[in-house]
């Protein structure tokens, strides 16, 4: 459905950790904001995102007409990773390591 309907952001918060996902051969960016409320967890698969953090923790998304961003904070506001979205592309920050909670 994703692909059929070029889908460019999802969105969700189950998962107990921070992730943006970037999977090749697909239109969408993935976003998961489940940081603050349960317990955390690590991200298990690694091979899939810029970006991934198990800890406490939370997204900012911003919209205007050109550009969607996201910005992803640990829970003392620190900013952990960002990315900007425009129609049909997505342009991140410079790849890092994951970063695991409490780092």
């Amino acid at each position: 459905m994703f692909k059929k309907y070029n889908v460019e952001l999802y969105l969700t918060g189950h998962d107990h950790n921070l992730q943006h996902l970037e999977i090749p051969g697909w239109p969408t960016s993935f976003c998961v904001s489940g940081g603050g409320g349960q317990s955390s967890y690590a991200v298990e698969r690694k091979d899939r995102g810029p970006f991934g953090y198990g800890g406490y923790g939370f997204a900012t998304l911003r919209f205007t007409p050109e550009t969607l961003s996201v910005r992803f904070f640990n829970a003392s506001g620190k900013e952990l990773h960002k990315f900007d979205r425009r129609p049909n592309a997505v342009e991140s920050s410079p790849a890092r390591e994951p970063v695991e909670a409490g780092k």
